[in-house]
């Protein structure tokens, strides 16, 4: 009996691999992520540089710096021109009013682009955000989160990368009823695989 198992087993095992694998193939490639269409799923990583990242903690502690930012995103693309994405956008600064320690603000949260086509085939694109505001110090009384919005600008410069301009604003409280209002200028490159 077992050797007829196993027999039977050898024999079902060849042919089970090959539809599976036929399967595979057969399915239409529109079903893949990184198929070139911006429907379906959509990743992306973006690097620049922020002129303008300002904290006002209630008016009593105040800068203004120039930084180097960061945003990672993942998304879902509805049709070539519309885009929703859960994206973090963040960078990090020395501060100056602060002991020179290392102070990390950004928005957390998603973002919905829109993409227009132009006369010549080219993209340029609006975007709008809304998440939480993170600001992080080494003061535990300093820190904390609350409501953050973006609205952004760009231009596609090929089929998956672009140039974004962002305004981020919004407003962290401690906790201790210590609130900070915050802003972030940001110009950025970014590469979107879908």
């Amino acid at each position: 009996m077992r050797d007829f198992i196993l027999r039977r087993s050898a024999k079902i095992l060849p042919t089970s691999k090959i539809l599976r694998v036929l399967t595979i193939l057969l399915i239409p490639t529109s079903v893949f992520p990184f198929d070139g269409q911006r429907k379906g799923f959509n990743a992306g990583l973006g690097i620049g540089f922020s002129p303008s990242t300002n904290f006002d903690i209630q008016n009593s502690v105040d800068e203004s710096n120039s930084a180097f930012t960061v945003k990672v995103l993942v998304g879902y693309g509805f049709d070539d021109k519309n885009l929703l994405t859960y994206q973090i956008i963040g960078n990090s600064i020395k501060s100056k009013v602060l002991d020179n320690s290392e102070i990390v603000q950004g928005l957390d949260g998603i973002q919905w682009y829109h993409y227009f086509r132009g006369p010549s085939g080219d993209k340029i694109f609006v975007s709008a955000g809304i998440g939480a505001m993170v600001f992080a110090t080494p003061y535990s009384n300093l820190g904390g989160r609350g409501l953050g919005f973006e609205l952004g600008t760009g231009y596609e410069l090929k089929r998956h990368f672009q140039l974004e301009l962002f305004y981020i604003w919004g407003e962290t409280d401690s906790g201790n009823n210590r609130t900070a209002d915050h802003t972030m200028l940001v110009f950025l490159l970014s590469a979107h695989a879908f």
